[in-house]
This record gives C-alpha cells, structure tokens and sequence, in this order.
C-alpha cells in the first residue's frame, strides 16, 4: 500500500520534480532556438547569430500537418455480451459531435509540438475546471474536457518505467490563492487551514517556471499539484459504486521546493481505472517513464551543426580581397583605389612584381565539406531528408527517390501510430465520462434519423452495459492531411465503385455491406461512404442481359467489384495512407 503520509508525499513529489527537471534541462533552449530572436527577444541568446540552422521549425513545420492536422473520428464497435449495436453507435455520434464543439483539435495540436520535442501529456475532467482554463467554448460547461499539460507540469512516479506501472501520476498548474481558499470552504477534501497558512511568492518567475524573461506583477498564486495514486485506499461506499478508482491528493508551493500538502483526506478518483491522464511520446527508454522526443535526439548534432555554421560565418565575414603595391608606389595606389571595375589604368615601366592582388579570410572546402556532412547526418537521424521536404532535384534516380520516401514514411508513419495510441486512451476516458455522466446531453441531429428512424437524444448514465463492453478507437488517417490530388483520384474512383457496389448489394444479400462499406470507408479517410448507399432501399433491378455467372441474373457489371475496391485504395501504402503534404 502507498505512504500517504504527508512527509512522504512532500518527498515523492521533491523526487519526481527532480526527475523531470533532469530530463527538461535543454527544454528552454530547444524552444527558444525553435521560435528565434525575432519572435521574442531574450537577450541576444535566441539570435540568428548564435543558431543560423532552425532546424526544429523545419521538422515541425512538415511532421506537425501529419499528426494533428484535422478533428479526430471516433469508431465504437459493440464486443460484450450484452452491448448493442445501437448503443455504440450512439456513443459514435455523441463523440464525434462532442470533438467538433469542444475545440480538441487545437488541444492536441499543442500536445502533439510537446511530443516532437520531448513528450506531451493531456487530461481529461469530467468537466471544465475554472482553475485550468478561464474561456470555454459554448458546449453547455458540463460535457468532458480535455486539457494539455506542459512538459514542465507534468509529474510521474521516477521509479516507473511507464505511466501503466506509475505508482502516482499528476500534473501542476497555477492558482489564485483566494480561490484556493474560497473553494476549501465548501470542499470537504481541502484543508482550510492549511490553505490560509499558505503564503504566495512576489517573485512570479518562481511561480511560471517555464516564462523566463516575463515581468509579470504580483497575482496573489501560488503552485498547485494534484497526484492521482491508483492504489490509494478509498472508502468501501465508492468501491461498490465501480465509479472511483483511486485516489487525489493535493499539495501547495509557491514556487520554489516548498511543498505543503492542503488536503484533509485523500479524495475518492471519479473516473476509468487507468486514470485521467495520456502521455504522448515518439520513443521509449528501456527503465525510464519519460519518452524520448524527436528534438531531444537531435540537440547534440543539432548544437554540433550550429556550431560550424557560426564558424563560417564568422569566416565569411573576415574574406577580404587585397592588392599589395610597392610602397613607392603611391600614384599607383591611389589610381587602383579609385578606379572602377575592369578599367584600365596605364603605367609606364611597370613591374608586374609591383601589383600583387591577394585573398584573406573566406570559408574554406573543409568546412563545407563538413558541414554537409553533419546536416546529412541530422536529416539520417530524425529521417528528415529532401523528399519529403520536396526538393527532388532530378539529380537522384527514381529508385533512389522511391527508397527514400519508404524511408521517410517508416519513420513518420511511426509516429503517427504512436500519437494515434495516445489519442486513444485520451478518447477512452472521454467516452467513459460521456457514458457515465448523468448531465451529459447531446443532440444527434439528422444523422440520427437515418440510422434510428427518428431525432435521438445522447443522455449519459442511462446504461447498463459496462463502458468496457465497447471498442473505442480513433479511425485511420482521420488525424492526418490527405493531399488534394489524392482525394480527387479517390472521388473518381468512388463514383465508380458505387456503381457496381450499388448492383451488387441486391444480389448477395449475406454479405454484411454497411460494415464493408464502413471498413472500406475508414481506410479512404471517408466516413460517409457507407451513407452512401442506403442498404435497406437497395432493390434487384431487372436486366435483360445479365453478365455470364452473375446470381439472380443481376448485371454486376464489366468491371470487378474487388478490382474497383483495389484500384481505389490504391496510394494508400505511400507517404503513410494518403498523409502527403
């Protein structure tokens, strides 16, 4: 059982902040060379100067459009006992709705630039949480919400090689400390009189950690950190509920490593059993529970490069270009001096000896040379290279393009797996406040007529199916950008497979079409095929020249139906599924 004791938890957490400050130690030089002096200036240390290859903004700028470029789009599929098919489609609708409204798309965007240069982290509440986050959108302020935790806010067990095996999770934001108290009030589980013995910092740098260089006044705020303990013992009236699992404790600082815990007794954790939180990463570390970031690979090379490229232009500067004339010289001096370029001056009895044009300075081939080979080194690590940055010269060969795209792809494709992942725990956990929640209400518009006859209303907390018995994923390639070349080859080819699939229905009624049209559908990066064609209205038409074999002497058609289905699906296998920018 986890020490719940306020000294221990005042040294679990000093150990995990810690721990993640080790990892964090070069956050706010990738960020600051990331948006450069021009964006904010920092005193000369963010200057073009000092690192002449934004690198981080390239890989952002091509990688970022192919992880969160687009609304997610929720699948429910029913897999228990007793789950209906009507069931999960109502949470279906009730999400993708509830995706649309809540603005999730700029909430993962900003976690997904975490991700690429360390690793993000996001949280879902049952509800907006005033604290965290003062402006909502117009979505009723009772539906979940899901918030992004800043690298340097997030808090884990250091002893955990992966947020599953955490003993504790958590994460920090800033409060005014006259909330705090009016809130301790009316929360059994604050303490208010720890809450009034707090005392806030006036230096406010010490409270925004990660906001060098801000003069920001005294606010009366001090630093709150809410650690969720998975294992913590909770009340046997909550276990029986299989509503709460864990439990929430707070603690209090004013910025620096002075922590004092406010709760007056661990609070009861309303939520799914794997917890409110989603941690986001590229890569893993054998045996440590912070993922390994793109950028953070890339900051030795990356300082290496810079490095050489200030030493070059710091020797292009010096190049000068000199004519050496003997010192008796002094007409001769004065005429080349102000002569213009290419005119001729004529001497008599002139020493070619006497007129000596020399070069000093410059950059040399070596440093060229090695330059080029530590950019191609990066563009090897982070898998960056000038396909997929589309500067195909012609010099290279079509094979040569072709490996390089799989390359690139490979890698790209990676992570757009390993942020899909994450965006599915994160999208479980909204599912199970929604399902659960006895305030959520959502409209299901139109949509729903055509699937339940009439206009149908998403109420949670009616349901008596455990939340487990659907399978919530996000669909294929709904998160990426599909070019628009692509997507005009696909429509051409989805008329045309419409109008075979449309003659076929009629004909082999044992083939469950809407799910081979949602499954087809999913992998087109186009929800609304199997809307297309309304299954149940489909009847056999009659022909007066069936094609030879074809059932019920329906006229399938000259082309292959399973022709059609590979000729559209087609490109799907390069630059990630259609996710080529």
């Amino acid at each position: 059982m986890f020490n719940m004791s306020d000294d221990n938890l005042v040294d679990e957490l000093q150990s995990a902040v810690a721990w993640r400050q080790r990892h964090l130690i070069e956050f706010d030089d990738m960020v600051r060379r990331y948006h450069g002096s021009s964006y904010m200036d920092d005193g000369g240390r963010g200057s073009t100067g000092e690192y002449p290859e934004n690198y981080a903004f390239s890989y952002l700028s091509l990688v970022l459009p192919r992880l969160a470029h687009d609304v997610p789009r929720i699948q429910v599929e029913a897999t228990g006992e007793n789950a209906t098919d009507d069931t999960a489609k109502m949470i279906e609708m009730a999400m993708n709705i509830w995706c649309a409204r809540s603005q999730v798309r700029r909430t993962i965007e900003r976690i997904a630039v975490d991700m690429l240069f360390c690793w993000g982290a996001g949280m879902v509440t049952p509800k907006p949480v005033d604290a965290m986050r003062r402006i909502e959108p117009g979505h009723g302020g009772k539906q979940p919400r899901v918030y992004r935790i800043a690298p340097d806010r997030f808090v884990i067990d250091p002893a955990a090689s992966d947020l599953s095996d955490a003993r504790y999770v958590g994460h920090q934001y800033v409060c005014d400390i006259d909330d705090l108290a009016a809130s301790a009030k009316d929360n059994r589980y604050l303490d208010a009189e720890a809450v009034e013995r707090l005392v806030t910092n006036s230096d406010e740098s010490e409270v925004y950690s990660s906001q060098h260089g801000r003069n920001i006044p005294d606010r009366g705020q001090i630093v709150v950190t809410e650690m969720w303990i998975p294992d913590a013992e909770i009340p046997e009236s909550f276990k029986m509920t299989g509503m709460y699992h864990g439990a929430i404790v707070r603690l209090a600082s004013s910025g620096d490593d002075y922590y004092t815990v406010i709760s007056s007794e661990p609070e009861p954790f309303y939520g799914p059993p794997s917890g409110p939180y989603a941690l986001f990463g590229a890569y893993t570390v054998p045996g440590d529970c912070f993922p390994l970031g793109t950028m953070t690979v890339a900051q030795s090379l990356l300082s290496e490069l810079n490095s050489h490229l200030k030493s070059m232009h710091s020797s292009a500067s010096a190049y000068r270009r000199l004519v050496l004339v003997d010192s008796r010289g002094t007409k001769l001096a004065q005429d080349i001096a102000s002569t213009p370029d290419l005119h001729v001056v004529p001497v008599e009895n002139i020493d070619r000896d006497r007129v000596v044009p020399i070069e000093i300075g410059g950059v040399t081939q070596q440093q060229l040379q090695y330059t080029s080979m530590t950019q191609d080194r990066l563009d090897r690590l982070t898998g960056l290279n000038e396909v997929i940055r589309g500067l195909v010269t012609g010099d290279a060969t079509a094979t040569e393009v072709s490996t390089a795209s799989a390359s690139s792809g490979l890698r790209i494709a990676w992570l757009q797996r390993s942020f899909a992942d994450a965006i599915d725990n994160l999208m479980y956990v909204v599912g199970w406040y929604m399902y659960h929640g006895d305030e959520i209400e959502i409209g299901l518009g139109a949509d729903s007529m055509h699937r339940f006859g009439s206009r149908t209303t998403f109420k949670g907390g009616q349901f008596e199916e455990d939340f487990d018995s659907y399978a919530l994923r996000v669909s294929t390639y709904s998160l990426e950008r599909s070019s628009e070349a692509l997507q005009q080859k696909r429509a051409l080819e989805l008329l045309q497979l419409v109008m075979q699939v449309g003659q076929a229905i009629p004909a082999m009624p044992f083939v469950k079409w809407d799910r081979l049209l949602e499954m087809i559908g999913d992998q087109l990066n186009m929800p609304a095929l199997r809307e297309i064609i309304s299954t149940p209205g489909a009847q056999p038409q009659p022909t007066s020249s069936p094609a030879a074999g074809a059932p019920g002497g329906v006229n399938i058609g000259s082309a292959d139906v399973g022709g059609l289905m590979s000729a559209a699906m087609s490109g799907l296998g390069s630059g990630g599924g259609g996710a080529s920018v």
